[in-house]
């Protein structure tokens, strides 16, 4: 029996209204008051929770992959070599989750070495 290390990463997330001229000043005064503590991310802003190992696994093997994107019908097609998956893609979000959802079940990676055990003392 060993030691192993497990990333706990919790997400949060709320949206304000910020009046400007521009989106990218609305980004500027909101991330201001962020900075000043004037928005404060609490327990009622929790969107999820996820574990993964650490160190994360490395990439075994080089790889390339294919995007292609039809705003017609909204959709994504992911493909490396012969493995082509398709998503629904509205939004730069759905394209991100589409990725890695791809990347997580279709990507080769090393065995999760014995140095990411650390051995009882």
């Amino acid at each position: 029996m060993g030691n192993y290390k497990v990333e706990i990463t919790e997400i949060l997330s709320r949206v304000v209204n910020q009046k400007a001229n521009s989106y990218e000043e609305a980004k500027c005064l909101v991330e201001e008051k962020y900075d000043s503590e004037k928005f404060v991310l609490e327990y009622n802003d929790y969107i999820e929770t996820s574990y993964k190992p650490f160190p994360p696994p490395n990439i075994a093997k080089d790889f390339k992959i294919t995007i292609e994107f039809n705003k017609d019908i909204q959709e994504v097609t992911l493909s490396q070599n012969s493995n082509t998956k398709k998503y629904n893609c509205k939004t730069i979000e759905d394209l991100q989750i589409a990725i890695n959802s791809y990347v997580n079940s279709d990507i080769e990676l090393d065995k999760i070495k014995d140095n990411m055990k650390e051995k009882e003392r």
